[in-house]
């Protein structure tokens, strides 16, 4: 994961994950990751090197490594080799997308479906059956604050950020859940799939 803005305000850190994998014991990383294709309302999936990955104008260079347990990860690396990572992508991209949205996706949540997807071993074929799968139950989105001044003043109203896929109670109150890095981390420590957490400082840090 990266610090691609300064998400402070939200109480967030990082904000985009990629799934990062290499072919060999010494061979080159490469980041498999979903993308906003430069503000637009359209989104992309990439794999491309690890230095490019932290090179697209960050807020920080920190990273969050978390890295799945061995059995998680044989099933990520059979999922990511399959025509899952297009069927479970949305390119209609939202900032912002409700967890449960169909019409609309974030990079974030592209992973976490794909993550759910592959451990369900070959029982998920589409991103409702990922979202209705029972593991899916256990995640619990983060929800951020963003008042209707922001919404209006603080240039929210992108073609990459729409509100419509949230419940209108929730809009009402200025309340959004939304999938985040996070989210996600959180996500694989309670479902026992997480291995080890690493935050690294990529200034000050061999």
């Amino acid at each position: 994961g990266r610090v691609g803005a300064d998400l402070s305000k939200y109480g967030l850190r990082f904000s985009h994950l990629g799934f990062v994998l290499r072919e060999a014991p010494q061979g080159r990383w490469t980041v498999v990751h979903l993308l906003n294709d430069c503000g637009t309302a359209t989104s992309s999936l990439y794999d491309e090197g690890l230095i490019n990955f932290f090179l697209e104008d960050p807020f920080a260079y920190e990273a969050v490594i978390a890295t799945p347990t061995p059995d998680v990860q044989q099933a990520l690396i059979r999922a990511l080799r399959s025509s899952l990572v297009w069927r479970l992508h949305q390119p209609h991209y939202n900032t912002i997308a409700h967890p449960q949205s169909q019409n609309f996706q974030n990079s974030n949540q592209w992973l976490l479906e794909l993550l759910v997807a592959a451990w369900a071993s070959g029982t998920v074929s589409d991103r409702r059956a990922a979202q209705q799968h029972p593991l899916m139950q256990s995640y619990q989105p983060d929800v951020i604050s963003i008042d209707r001044l922001t919404r209006i003043g603080g240039g929210l109203f992108k073609a990459n950020v729409t509100f419509t896929d949230h419940p209108l109670a929730d809009r009402l109150k200025g309340q959004y859940a939304l999938v985040t890095v996070r989210s996600v981390i959180r996500f694989l420590h309670r479902a026992g799939m997480l291995e080890r957490l690493q935050i690294v400082d990529l200034q000050r840090t061999a």
